[in-house]
């Protein structure tokens, strides 16, 4: 059997659901953007100074980043913040 491996967990990442999931450290609050769209060919993940953030439409530019208390796409989907 092979040893398991102890590798560093990935900045702004979770582990703990099996899966390495982005934690989101900024919303986009632009008006423009505030509807996902659900034919977008663009990920609504992004990076926003070196962290992950999200824009509900997946706009490539004119955001509005407004910080948030970290969490993941998830939990930010749940809490209806998205």
């Amino acid at each position: 059997m092979a040893p398991i491996s102890h590798r560093p967990e990935p900045r702004g990442s979770r582990t703990d659901i099996g899966v390495p999931e982005p934690v989101i450290f900024f919303v986009c609050g632009a008006a423009t953007h505030s509807k996902a769209d659900p034919f977008a060919s663009i990920s609504p993940v992004k990076v926003h100074n070196g962290e992950w953030a999200y824009c509900p439409n997946g706009a490539s530019l004119d955001h509005d980043w407004r910080q948030i208390e970290p969490m993941t796409r998830r939990d930010l989907m749940v809490r209806g913040s998205a």
